[in-house]
């Protein structure tokens, strides 16, 4: 007896074409869709970086007198304010109005507010030399007040690139 290079059974196995037609699956139908999945997220994550925006935000707090919004900052705080940037107080929006190219002392600042007390209140001690700030456009009670301005607004994706 001629011993074959195959055995028998492989090989009566090999001669049904049938076999040939059938398809064969090589991954699973739920690797495909975390696939799908995760390629959605992604594409979500990317037009959103380019479309979307990030702000950079200042928050102080403030003094209202019922028609406009003053704050006092440091020199390190005031360098990234300007005139025209969106500033927030509660539901309230606004603008900066003007921003002084002179420091006040606290002196001035607590006669401006109406005394020492108002001044404390601010976060400014004696011998501080700040900026005054001004909003315009909200319109709050007479008081102590939290001011939220953004000084700048980034794309996402411009952080990729940096």
């Amino acid at each position: 007896m001629q011993k074959s290079l195959f055995r028998e059974k492989s090989m009566a196995r090999a001669s049904y074409p049938e076999q040939l037609d059938a398809g064969i699956q090589v991954v699973n139908p739920g690797v495909w869709m975390v696939l799908a999945a995760v390629c959605l997220f992604l594409a979500s994550l990317l037009i959103w970086s380019m479309i979307g925006a990030l702000d950079v935000i200042t928050e102080e707090k403030g003094y209202s007198d019922g028609t406009s919004v003053y704050l006092f900052l440091d020199e390190e705080e005031v360098v990234s304010v300007q005139k025209g940037m969106e500033a927030c107080v509660l539901e309230e929006s606004g603008r900066v109005e003007a921003v002084s190219d002179i420091p006040v002392s606290y002196q001035e600042a607590a006669e401006f507010l109406g005394g020492e007390g108002m001044a404390h209140a601010l976060l400014m001690t004696e011998g501080d030399w700040k900026y005054k700030v001004e909003l315009s456009g909200i319109h709050v009670k007479k008081g102590v007040c939290h001011v939220r301005i953004v000084t700048e607004r980034q794309k996402p994706i411009s952080y990729f690139f940096e």
